[in-house]
């Protein structure tokens, strides 16, 4: 499927959003609350791209635990290795800072052995070494179990999604006032799961709505309602942004994050000519390295908290936007070569095996 260049300009405007609040806690600087809600546009995003998945390649003849645990295989084979090397570097970061030696090394490692195997937001008592990342734990069970659902009911679940989220962001809006509350645990449960369904099961119902309803009744938006309705969403979201300290006001962003995503997908910007098809590119890049900003922006942030503390801040957060952008950019290349080269590897091992 061809990449939404809109869409994947949200992924990379959300993401820095995230990792400029992180590096203002570390820098000890003005906290901008409002870009922690870049996690929530993810669940949602993440949810959508689920069912689009499900329409794609699901076969209704294999069984529901085949086509759930064949889709969870694809999602660990593509976030868990750069995972891992993200919270590798942060350890070895964290060791030279702590100054070397190999018990600390050890002592680093089983400390995080849970975040090591993405568990550390189910329960388990551990440190979090990249505490960004409690995001992906439950990104990766609750896609299992959702999808495992699909297989079993599709019309089932997309038709109580809607109501499920609904009851379920009351719930925390009623008991937490605002969706910062990944950090509670309810039992085994971490709040994390709590918070990430009901926007999940959203962007299910989203899909569905745009591919069983829109495409199939060939509903379009016509140019100047979709450029309205993306300027209303744009408002709503960066005044909740902007004015965010963590309270029931945080709550508006959901549903201008649902309309933002529908509107790029059934309204979609047209790219014609040469230049308009290279800012296309550059969009569809952006949103390509933001995986990995998302993972690396807290070593970064370490990094430059601890050995330039004090400086102007307006300077030191361009300049910690900078090394972030440019080390992902780095990140994802190598790892695209290192695909490439396994490839190469393995096809040559296999004509190997033949002759």
């Amino acid at each position: 499927m061809k990449k939404n260049a809109e869409i994947e300009l949200y992924r990379f405007l959300m993401i820095l959003g995230v990792a400029i609040l992180h590096f203002s806690e570390d820098y000890n600087a003005k906290v901008f609350y409002g870009g922690y809600l870049g996690v929530d546009f993810f669940f949602i995003l993440s949810g959508y791209f689920l069912m689009i998945h499900f329409y794609r390649h699901y076969n209704s003849e294999e069984s529901p635990v085949t086509g759930a645990v064949s889709y969870l295989a694809g999602r660990i084979k593509k976030l868990y290795p750069p995972y891992l090397l993200a919270i590798i570097l942060m350890t070895v970061v964290c060791w030279i800072f702590a100054g070397f030696g190999l018990k600390k090394l050890f002592l680093l490692i089983y400390e995080n052995r849970w975040q090591f195997l993405m568990l550390h937001s189910v329960g388990m008592p551990t440190l979090c070494i990249i505490r960004s990342v409690w995001f992906l734990s439950p990104l990766i069970i609750l896609s299992y179990l959702i999808y495992f659902c699909l297989c079993c009911n599709k019309k089932l679940f997309v038709g109580l999604a809607p109501v499920l989220s609904i009851l379920v962001v009351t719930f925390i809006a009623q008991k937490y006032g605002f969706f910062g509350m990944h950090f509670e645990y309810i039992g085994i449960v971490g709040g994390g799961f709590v918070r990430g369904f009901p926007e999940m099961a959203l962007g299910v119902f989203l899909a569905y709505f745009v591919e069983e309803y829109c495409k199939e009744k060939s509903v379009k938006l016509k140019k100047g309602l979709g450029m309205l309705m993306r300027s209303i969403c744009y408002v709503v979201i960066c005044w909740t942004m902007y004015t965010s300290e963590w309270n029931f006001n945080d709550f508006n962003v959901l549903p201008a994050f649902a309309v933002l995503i529908v509107t790029a997908f059934l309204n979609p910007f047209q790219y014609q000519k040469t230049f308009q098809r290279c800012l296309e590119k550059g969009m569809i890049y952006l949103g390509s390295i933001s995986y990995w900003i998302f993972l690396v922006h807290i070593v970064v942030g370490f990094v430059l908290s601890h050995s330039v503390p004090g400086k102007n801040y307006g300077v030191m957060v361009m300049v910690y936007i900078l090394c972030t952008v440019g080390l992902s950019a780095v990140l994802q290349l190598l790892q695209k070569n290192a695909g490439k080269l396994f490839c190469q590897m393995k096809k040559k091992n296999d004509k190997n095996v033949e002759e």
